[in-house]
């Protein structure tokens, strides 16, 4: 009689206990919610709104999987800071010691700008320079720092790219290497104007090198 009763219990006992239908699966889910905010603004006569909208997420308890994830979790690794970006366009005198026969050259550089923190940017820049006697083009690209975010801004940068000059009865052609230095003005704005100081070589066994100052329009 008394194991028929500890049968008894033992199968109520057991009929309590909840058991999950799979132990395989890695991707439940807590039951367990938890309050997620979603802002968006919008302008209303001309004065803008900002409104919070309150919902449920889900966590996941294990880690993603090829064809289990979330639809909330599909843009996860997109999500970036916006980089401001500009085109660039500057002109202004230069000089060598070895292009151009040591006359004064011409030159200007286009390319484009694109600030990717609050004290950082990368630039890429076409140069070319010239005067009737030689000549000094090249295209490069590299970081920039602007320490200051005010109205305006230091600002200091390396390239490296490719190069090629002549003049002085030389030429040569390869990898080059440039400093930048100035001022940038107007920083707050989507326009910009830029006073910068650029000194260029070509790394190569004859090298030819350019110094210059620029006038440059960011916009």
């Amino acid at each position: 009689m008394s194991k028929k009763i500890f049968n008894l219990s033992l199968f109520f006992l057991l009929s309590l206990i909840h058991i999950p239908q799979s132990f395989s699966d890695e991707l439940e889910f807590q039951n367990d919610t938890e309050t997620a905010l979603e802002e968006s603004t919008e302008t209303i006569d001309g004065k803008e709104v900002r409104r919070v909208r309150s919902g449920k997420v889900r966590q996941r308890k294990g880690d993603a999987k090829v064809g289990a994830i979330e639809e909330s979790e599909t843009k996860k690794y997109q999500r970036r800071h916006e980089a401001l970006s500009l085109t660039s366009f500057g002109i202004g005198p230069f000089g060598s010691s070895n292009v151009g026969e040591s006359e004064l050259l011409y030159g200007g550089t286009i390319g484009k700008n694109w600030e990717v923190s609050d004290i950082f940017e990368i630039r890429a820049d076409f140069m070319g320079v010239a005067n009737g006697k030689g000549s000094f083009w090249s295209l490069g690209f590299g970081p920039s720092w602007i320490p200051m975010t005010g109205e305006i801004s230091p600002i200091i940068g390396v390239e490296l790219g490719l190069g090629y000059g002549n003049g002085n009865n030389n030429n040569a052609g390869g990898f080059y290497g440039q400093g930048n230095f100035g001022l940038r003005l107007f920083r707050l704005s989507n326009i910009q104007m830029e006073i910068l100081g650029t000194y260029a070589q070509t790394i190569t066994k004859e090298v030819l090198s350019v110094y210059g100052a620029q006038l440059r329009l960011l916009f």
